[in-house]
């Protein structure tokens, strides 16, 4: 059995729906160069507010060290609207994402080097710029919006922001790419008083942010929030893919993202823009309605003047079709539709979120699936993914899928026995380090938290059981792939509420 180090980062806001520990925060926890950070709401004297919270440690120590900002206020009580952080290596720049239901952008970035610089002085709120609704050098007259699941991808010396556009049973997934500027030389030790303003004009005076590029790919769409918006890449139609994560995969220089789908059932007011029912913590088309576990990966090519070059593969790793990422424009000329290898109608440049070619296993609605569980890239290319289904007609249960991304391979499946997940209770992570597959899955019959080691010969090992926790774990993948460390944050109950909490284990001594 393993005995975890617990510490405390704050109280829980006192909300009716859970805004921390959130299971498609990507990330709300992350370490580079040994130090790791976490992001989350704190509460403020006044109970309807919340503040945006970033916390760092050195990954081994036990202090953090929380800024808060106050600029900002979080009013809405919807677990949707959490926060995600994403950190740049090529330059240090830390990016924010919070606070959307299908919302217009809240976004702010830090200056370049804050990230690997660790002076106490330097973790203020002035080391950021304001709140702003446009990713930096696209033009700040058009907002980004319809706004839902924000999400950053670490991807080398770049950083990848993704999020679904729309609403659900109604979106797509958007992608865009960020780069350091080629120049760029962050000094992690500026003078003391230095400030770095994130404007648009700044960026055009000093090139001192690249800007983001849209994904090579774009479906024109009867509706104008997407028409302005030219970067999706994975298209619903009468439904919405819902990733159970995005991956980068370091040694193959590539994109990985499973998903089910949920499908669109009209609804009164679903056709009337005054109509707000979509934004409800629990709105129409529920997870009833989803179907299917799909996969699609992207081979990228390297970053140069001509953009970067995308091979789209599907679930049996099968070559789709060919994009790329350029600077300030898209690909329409070959785009996702290339002769010979079109995954879309004529015409149409984005994935279809439900092409066969993608869909890894067919289960209709009321398979009892959970939209945007876990997924898993390892060292190896293998791809795992966790979800849960009632397809065996014994109630719901946990289900652990894997590929080894081999042509030659089929899916595999198997399901987790002895340990339940509810029809909706928390979703689980499911991790790899040197080969043992692990999961956190939180139990909803009994309220407790198991960290449990799988193998397909003797199935679960359970090695710790933590009672009195909430939320949905969230990992920290680079601490884990780094030095074995599972650290995880989570929601702990205590006399007077909530706190959020980092729970570490040492895998070391179990591999």
């Amino acid at each position: 059995m393993l005995t975890p180090t617990i510490t405390p980062l704050a109280h829980d806001p006192d909300t009716t729906h859970r805004l921390n520990a959130c299971a498609y925060q990507q990330s709300a926890l992350t370490t580079i160069a040994n130090t790791q950070y976490a992001a989350f709401y704190t509460a403020s004297p006044d109970p309807a507010t919340r503040f945006v919270t970033l916390a760092r440690r050195n990954l081994s120590g036990s202090e953090w060290h929380l800024l808060t900002f106050t600029d900002y206020a979080q009013r809405t009580d919807d677990g949707h609207n959490t926060v995600s952080l994403g950190i740049c290596a090529g330059d240090g720049t830390i990016h924010l994402a919070f606070d959307h239901h299908c919302d217009t952008l809240h976004y702010r970035i830090s200056r370049p080097g804050l990230a690997s610089d660790t002076r106490a002085a330097s973790w203020t709120p002035s080391a950021f710029g304001a709140v702003q609704s446009h990713l930096p050098g696209c033009d700040p007259r058009t907002p980004l919006e319809e706004i839902t699941y924000p999400r950053f991808v670490p991807a080398g010396d770049n950083l990848f922001f993704e999020y679904r556009i729309g609403r659900a049973g109604a979106g797509s997934e958007a992608l865009y790419l960020y780069t350091p500027a080629p120049t760029s030389n962050p000094d992690p030790n500026p003078n003391p008083g230095t400030t770095t303003t994130t404007t648009a004009e700044t960026i055009r005076k000093t090139g001192e942010f690249h800007p983001y590029t849209p994904a090579p790919a774009h479906t024109p769409s009867s509706r104008p929030s997407l028409i302005q918006n030219k970067a999706i890449y994975l298209q619903g139609q009468n439904n919405n893919p819902y990733p159970n994560g995005l991956t980068y995969h370091v040694p193959s220089n590539s994109l990985h993202l499973t998903w089910t789908n949920r499908l669109f059932l009209p609804y009164p007011g679903a056709n009337s823009p005054d109509s707000t029912a979509h934004k409800a913590q629990a709105g129409p088309n529920g997870p009833e309605n989803n179907e299917g576990l799909y996969y699609v990966s992207a081979v990228l090519g390297n970053l140069g003047d001509d953009g970067v070059g995308v091979e789209w593969r599907g679930c049996r790793g099968d070559v789709l079709a060919f994009g790329s990422f350029y600077p300030h424009t898209l690909s329409r000329n070959g785009g996702l539709a290339r002769e010979g290898h079109g995954v879309q109608d004529e015409g149409e440049e984005s994935l279809n979120s439900q092409d066969p070619k993608l869909r890894v296993r067919d289960l209709p609605p009321g398979s009892g699936i959970m939209n945007q569980e876990a997924q898993f890239v390892d060292a190896e290319g293998g791809v795992h993914v966790l979800n849960r289904e009632n397809t065996r007609g014994q109630g719901v249960e946990w289900v652990y899928y894997f590929w080894s991304g081999s042509r030659d391979e089929e899916w595999e499946s198997s399901v987790l026995e002895g340990v339940g997940p509810g029809e909706l209770g928390p979703r689980g992570k499911v991790v790899v380090y040197r080969r043992s597959v692990w999961f956190v899955l939180p139990v909803s019959q009994t309220g407790e938290v198991v960290v449990a080691r799988w193998a397909r010969e003797r199935g679960l090992e359970v090695v710790w059981r933590g009672m009195g926790f909430d939320g949905e774990p969230l990992v920290d993948e680079p601490a884990l792939e780094a030095g074995g460390i599972l650290s995880v944050l989570m929601l702990r109950r205590d006399a007077v509420g909530r706190q959020v909490v980092v729970v570490a284990f040492d895998l070391e001594r179990l591999v």
